[in-house]
């Protein structure tokens, strides 16, 4: 009779966790965990500088080289009054990523240049893939479109990715954004059992009709992976199983004690 008591409460509370684990795989929103893939420099803090300065590599990012100095990092500078900064602060950190010097030309020599970085995570069948970064819009007005760029495979050098496939790209309008201030963009992709090869995130000059010689500036470049709704059925089959099996055992104990 004890034997019994102990196996009921035990059946009762394994019934309980279960029965919390099903609904956890029926609620909105648990179809996986997010997990974010790290990226390297992805609020251009390094290298630090000093404010109203700027330097001309990404360390942890590929880039045109030396020879095109208009690729970098900048101390945001915060005013009220329209010239290259902002009115407000950057998105993430003091420091933000640009490309381009941004001033009245009479052709870009920037447009099509990029910086791009490989990660360390493979692509996954399965997997939704979240790119996104902040684009800002400075209070002068000069500044041009980008793409922002989710690759699989090949090689990356000098801001290019090379023998790679394009996953997904978006398109940006810096002059759509407010002047003066950052909005996020983000784009997706889910993987197929034919990706395959290391992920890659590029960031590309643009152009922009009509303006030219502009900039584009960036701040927290952010990749996370969400795993397929599939791992959810899994769990809720887990669950629903384990409930049913559960519940043959209450039978068998209630004839035992008849």
């Amino acid at each position: 009779m004890i034997r019994n008591y102990v196996l009921r409460r035990a059946i009762s509370f394994s019934a309980s966790v279960l029965s919390l684990i099903t609904l956890n795989a029926l609620l909105p929103g648990t179809a996986g965990a997010q997990t974010n893939i790290p990226i390297t420099n992805f609020s251009f803090e390094n290298p630090q500088i000093y404010p109203f300065s700027d330097d001309g590599t990404i360390p942890g990012w590929s880039t045109p080289g030396s020879t095109l100095l208009g690729v970098g990092v900048s101390s945001i500078v915060v005013h009220n009054t329209p010239n290259k900064s902002f009115n407000q602060a950057a998105p993430d950190g003091n420091q933000i990523g640009y490309i381009g010097f941004g001033f009245p030309a009479t052709d870009n020599p920037y447009v099509g240049v990029s910086i791009a970085q490989q990660t360390g995570a493979s692509v996954a069948a399965g997997q939704k893939y979240i790119l996104s970064a902040y684009f800002g819009n400075r209070l002068d007005g000069y500044t041009g479109n980008a793409d922002l760029q989710l690759w699989e495979g090949g090689t990356v050098s000098g801001g290019q990715v090379t023998g790679g496939t394009l996953l997904s790209s978006l398109s940006i309008d810096g002059n759509a954004i407010p002047r003066g201030t950052f909005e996020d963009f983000s784009t997706t992709y889910t993987a197929s059992a034919a990706d395959s090869g290391l992920l890659s995130v590029r960031i590309v000059d643009a152009g922009g009709s009509g303006r030219v010689g502009n900039q584009i500036l960036f701040d927290d470049v952010q990749l996370d992976s969400i795993a397929p709704e599939g791992s959810s059925l899994l769990l809720l089959l887990g669950g629903c199983g384990g409930i049913v099996g559960m519940a043959a055992l209450r039978r068998r104990l209630s004839r035992n004690s008849a």
